[in-house]
């Protein structure tokens, strides 16, 4: 669940305003546009999760990589919060109560 929730349908709302892949190829994506537009002014084409193109500059691509990546980590720690609950869980109805989600 796990493993197909970070390489399929992660997706985040960024501070740029829209909402973006956030699985394991837009990180390598956006570090790619990152690379190629280093010492440029010129913004690229960025395509959002809806598949929008937006204008990106260098410095916007690092904030948006930035934040894709704090947002798998986020995503990471809940996993681990989650093997935790479970772990912990004494009954059937503990366990019921844990809710595995990534959204």
């Amino acid at each position: 669940m796990f493993l197909d929730f970070r390489a399929n349908r992660a997706k985040m709302k960024s501070a740029l305003g829209f909402v973006v892949d956030a699985t394991e190829r837009a990180i390598i994506d956006v570090s790619g546009l990152v690379a190629i537009t280093e010492g440029s002014p010129e913004a690229v084409p960025f395509m959002d999760a809806a598949n929008k193109p937006h204008p990106l500059t260098h410095e916007q691509l690092v904030a948006l990589q930035k934040e894709i990546v704090l947002n798998g980590s986020r995503v990471y720690e809940r996993k681990w919060a989650l093997r935790n609950a479970i772990l912990k869980a004494s009954s059937v109805e503990e366990l019921d109560r844990v809710v595995v989600s990534f959204e």
